[in-house]
């Protein structure tokens, strides 16, 4: 190290001298001697001109060359043309060499600075969050979910689940549209609802679903073209004055995860399904992350929130596992179960709701499932009416 800043043989076991005295103190404190040590004392030392300084600027002024007086004093010829050329009033200290090394350590103490706020930041973020520990016995804050619910209020409320765009029940005879889809729009209407729960699956991700792709469908991209055309529709048929909800069932929780497989590390970059589908545009609320739907004492739940299938009743099932009045879609078949609690003679009940896709898929084509609607009766008490109904041959049953 001396040898990069022209030190003499003396500077040099000077150095050596303080690094070793450093070592010994570090030592006998248990510690180790770090660099910025050593440099510091280098710098604060003490130290007097080395006499033969002097007699290198006699020399020269007497002619002698570089080479020479390097002879003579026996020191290379790098520090002799240093002597020869520098003041050593200014003393060894304050030579060329050792303003190199003042602004090297001024610059390094500057990065350490620096580092060290970066450090202190970095610490700041990722350190857990600890409590008062005099209130908190320094227990970690947990990171916990924060529970949405919708409440309606509505006085009729119409329910569709499980559309699976674009594999919905809706077909072209005749230059006329018929289906099980239109059927229930066209129920629901009549029925003048205030509110329009879209309970989960209208769009059916198909492409990027991780199960095995039994038929050839179009992109991705003209899935989105299709359900964005859908929802358009859904708007422009009930209007501006009926609310319309949109919730996220598991199909379209395929896009969250579908995107947190393939590019976790600029997820937050790319555009949410609500986004994708402008939403927002046609003033449709979204309801993600599992988050609740009530309308007065029933809960509204598109049903794979829950651990488990439905069973051979699901409204059974899904209605022990609420212990409370609930609603669900998501397994394609209407059913309805309810409950007398022995103590106060009170009644909870569960329904499950039909769907309005095709009923022969490749990937399932025999099944239970069958097509149905909702219309819920809401009074202002909390009291409701579920008209969990069957559509059959084009028909609300």
């Amino acid at each position: 190290m001396p040898k990069k800043y022209n030190l003499t043989a003396e500077e040099e076991e000077l150095v050596h001298a303080l690094r070793e005295e450093r070592k010994r103190e570090a030592r006998s404190k248990g510690g180790k001697v770090r660099g910025e040590q050593i440099k510091e004392a280098w710098l604060t030392a003490e130290r007097e001109p080395d006499p033969r300084w002097a007699q290198a600027k006699q020399l020269m002024d007497a002619g002698k060359n570089t080479s020479e007086v390097a002879k003579e004093l026996g020191v290379s010829r790098s520090t002799a043309w240093r002597w020869m050329n520098t003041d050593p009033a200014l003393g060894s200290g304050q030579k060329k060499g050792g303003e190199s090394l003042a602004r090297a350590t001024a610059s390094a103490e500057a990065r350490i600075k620096g580092m060290e706020a970066i450090t202190a930041e970095l610490k700041r973020r990722t350190e857990p969050q600890v409590l008062d520990p005099q209130d908190s016995y320094g227990m970690i804050k947990g990171e916990l979910r924060d529970d949405t619910i919708i409440e309606l209020a509505s006085s009729k409320i119409g329910i569709i689940s499980d559309v699976h765009v674009p594999f919905h029940d809706l077909r072209m005879t005749n230059g006329e549209l018929h289906g099980a889809y239109l059927t229930a729009l066209e129920y629901l209407r009549d029925a003048g609802i205030e509110t329009l729960v879209i309970n989960g699956d209208f769009m059916d991700c198909y492409n990027i679903s991780k199960h095995e792709k039994l038929e050839d469908r179009r992109s991705f991209s003209w899935e989105l073209s299709v359900t964005r055309r859908m929802l358009e529709s859904l708007r422009e048929y009930f209007g501006d004055k009926v609310r319309i909800i949109y919730r996220e069932g598991n199909h379209e929780e395929r896009w969250v995860k579908f995107v947190a497989g393939k590019v976790p590390e600029v997820k937050d970059l790319i555009p949410s399904l609500e986004d994708l589908l402008n939403l927002r545009q046609l003033n449709i609320e979204w309801v993600s992350e599992r988050g609740k739907i009530s309308a007065g004492q029933l809960w509204i739940d598109h049903g794979h929130e829950w651990f488990g299938s439905g069973g051979v009743t699901p409204a059974r099932a899904y209605r022990m596992k609420a212990g409370d009045n609930i609603l669900v879609g998501h397994v394609h078949r209407t059913s309805f179960d309810m409950f007398k609690r022995p103590l106060d003679g009170s009644f909870f009940a569960g329904w499950s709701m039909g769907c309005l896709c095709d009923m022969n898929p490749l990937y399932a084509p025999r099944n239970s499932w069958n097509h149905g609607v909702v219309l819920v009766e809401l009074d202002k008490t909390g009291d409701f009416t579920v008209n969990n109904r069957i559509i059959i041959g084009g028909k609300v049953r």
